[in-house]
């Protein structure tokens, strides 16, 4: 079972953290959880990490990003998104200037849960996940 707090699905636990952070300031607090910036790679994973973020967050972290824009898409855990099947981009995403990845929540009524390229250094929610 997961911890206290963190919420189950497909043998992974998932978290929810409501405090405002820097992309790089929250993947190194997952680490300090023991855990990692969430990897969104189906959409049945999609669907359960909407449904551990509040209603009134707009937009949160996942754990996707890369070294430069010339790089490749990458998961927190090293998996190049090149290698997934699914994506969930917005229409006109990614943009070639940004190099980390936010999240729109259910508020988002134009594109639901779609990923929008952005800069590593603004200041949102972010969600973890982890092993059992």
């Amino acid at each position: 079972a997961c911890e206290a707090g963190w919420t189950e699905f497909n043998r992974r636990c998932y978290k929810y953290f409501n405090s405002n952070l820097t992309f790089y300031n929250a993947k190194r607090s997952c680490i300090d959880n023991h855990a990692t910036l969430v990897k969104v790679d189906t959409q049945e994973t999609n669907n359960a990490v909407l449904a551990i973020v509040p209603v009134n967050s707009y937009y949160f972290w996942i754990g996707l990003s890369r070294d430069n824009t010339e790089a490749e898409w990458q998961w927190a855990d090293g998996t190049l998104l090149s290698q997934s099947n699914w994506t969930n981009w917005k229409r006109g995403e990614p943009r070639s200037d940004s190099n980390c990845v936010w999240r729109s929540a259910l508020t988002d009524t134009s594109e639901p849960g779609c990923w929008t390229g952005y800069s590593c250094n603004t200041y949102i929610c972010y969600v973890c996940e982890k092993g059992k």
